[in-house]
């Protein structure tokens, strides 16, 4: 993309005006596809006093059926500036062997190509005519100004949240007097429920991941969950083996 360039959006207007594309700076503004224009403002089309409506912008291929097609500047000017799921209903070319809607999009770039419309998106919100963004489900945030994934449902911009999100990264973090961390009680509250609980399995576990190498359970609940632990371990053992008779134990499958 050029950067240094001599025009200025009044000079593209009025180029549109004076090679008699069309009939007023007010067409220029309104009519004309701003993707096209951005080119012009780039200087990837030139337009001049030899340019006419009839002259080729681009040549390529039909993105249906690969037949050659030609896009004249008519044909760019007059599409919109987003194909969106359309189907090809407002593409600048349809192919007269497939009747396959081709979009030409790329222009503001200088990589012009033929598109079915899912890929052409020129957002008309960023400054200078706008910029191609490429999947028409994106979307230009007004509180960020950042593009976004938008989808057909309309989600909120996932930078800035819609304008709901704060940049915490640049916020001054607050000062040590508005919490030091600590709730009032917990420990009281922790060890109130535990108090309450009867298994002492259970106590044990809760102890253990709550307060990890500081659960300091006593030795009636280590040994009440190892005695848990083991029982289980043989409950399950004992539902899994045959019976003495050689009939399936009580949880084996029956054949």
């Amino acid at each position: 993309r050029r950067t240094n360039r001599a025009m200025t959006v009044a000079d593209v207007h009025r180029a549109f005006v004076d090679a008699n594309l069309v009939g007023s700076l007010t067409a220029a503004n309104d009519e004309v596809n701003p993707c096209l224009k951005k080119a012009v403002l780039l200087g990837h089309v030139t337009i001049n006093d030899t340019t006419t409506l009839a002259t080729v912008l681009f040549e390529g291929k039909c993105i249906g059926c690969g037949e050659t097609l030609l896009c004249t500047l008519k044909d760019a000017m007059e599409q919109p500036p987003c194909g969106e799921n359309d189907c090809g209903e407002g593409a600048a070319l349809r192919c007269p062997g497939c009747e396959t809607g081709n979009h030409i999009t790329g222009l503001c770039e200088g990589k012009a190509r033929y598109d079915s419309g899912k890929f052409h998106n020129h957002c008309v919100l960023c400054p200078d005519f706008g910029e191609c963004i490429g999947d028409y489900r994106l979307a230009h945030c007004l509180h960020c100004e950042q593009h976004y994934f938008r989808g057909n449902i309309g989600l909120p911009c996932a930078t800035c949240g819609g304008g709901k999100c704060r940049d915490m990264a640049g916020m001054a973090p607050p000062p040590l007097s508005t919490w030091d961390g600590k709730i009032e009680m917990i420990r009281e509250v922790f060890d109130s429920k535990v108090a309450r609980e009867q298994d002492p399995m259970k106590r044990a576990l809760m102890k253990m991941m709550v307060l990890g190498p500081q659960a300091n359970c006593d030795g009636s609940e280590v040994m009440g969950a190892m005695s848990a632990m083991m029982s289980m371990m043989a409950n399950s053992q004992g539902r899994a083996e045959p019976g003495a008779d050689g009939s399936p134990g009580e949880g084996c499958p029956q054949m």
